[in-house]
């Protein structure tokens, strides 16, 4: 089953991209609902906390079309081609400081791309604009990782001038204080976005235990308002692990 329209499966997928060092503990519940994972190795040109971070390191266009890194490991590569995607490079290669790392970041919200577009790597800029997409420019470079998508109309982020842009491009938004309670290791911190991906247009999991967030009420809230439900991958604290991504 393709996916036109990423983030935003119509029904659920057959596979998603996952961080390896979380696909493990996510796999019995992915299982349940036939979802093939596929691991996003250790990438030693980026640092520690983002080295296997699907959302740093490719960007789905929709369809079977990746535009990925140069410097993507080649056992991922592989995979991917061998599966039938159509892989495209960009022209960034990434490392490890900022914002070298950050050309693929893109929040892709239906027909709006979110990102720092200073930094938007110019193969996946050509993509977007060949596919009508409107590309919108926030000074959050990391947009992927700080925006988690409901729907092509409303988002979840902590990101206050992204919450501002995001509204007036008529999208509903719940702008919930920093998430101090989500982990992503060697850093003070993890992003919503990061921990998060829709795997049917009505079910979005969660890498963890939503109930380990203070602000769990709220966003268990606003999904359902979109008829949306949250589903917990397993049961520990939530783990920005780069994106739940289903392709």
């Amino acid at each position: 089953m393709s996916i036109n329209i990423p983030n935003l499966p119509s029904v659920i997928t057959n596979r998603v991209l996952l961080d390896t060092r979380v696909a493990i503990k996510c796999s019995q519940t992915l299982k349940l609902y036939e979802i093939e994972i596929i691991p996003v190795p250790k990438h030693d040109f980026l640092t520690a906390p983002v080295a296997s971070h699907p959302d740093i390191l490719l960007h789905h266009l929709g369809n079977e079309e990746i535009i990925i890194s140069p410097n993507l490991h080649p056992e991922l590569r592989n995979k991917l081609s061998s599966i039938g995607y159509t892989l495209v490079e960009g022209m960034s290669v990434l490392s490890s400081k900022y914002p070298n790392n950050i050309a693929y970041n893109v929040a892709r919200v239906g027909g709006k791309a979110f990102h720092n577009l200073k930094y938007t790597d110019p193969t996946l800029m050509y993509y977007l604009k060949r596919n009508n997409i409107k590309c919108i420019h926030v000074p959050q470079g990391y947009s992927k990782c700080s925006i988690c998508i409901i729907n092509k109309d409303a988002i979840i982020t902590s990101d206050k001038k992204i919450a501002e842009v995001a509204r007036e491009n008529q999208i509903d938004v719940l702008l919930l204080p920093p998430q101090k309670d989500i982990l992503l290791h060697g850093l003070d911190y993890g992003f919503i976005g990061g921990a998060t991906g829709l795997i049917s247009s009505n079910l979005l999991a969660i890498s963890g235990n939503i109930s380990h967030l203070s602000s769990f009420v709220e966003i268990q809230s606003f999904a359902n308002k979109h008829g949306v439900k949250v589903l917990n991958l397993f049961d520990e604290p939530v783990v920005d692990c780069g994106s739940i991504i289903a392709i």
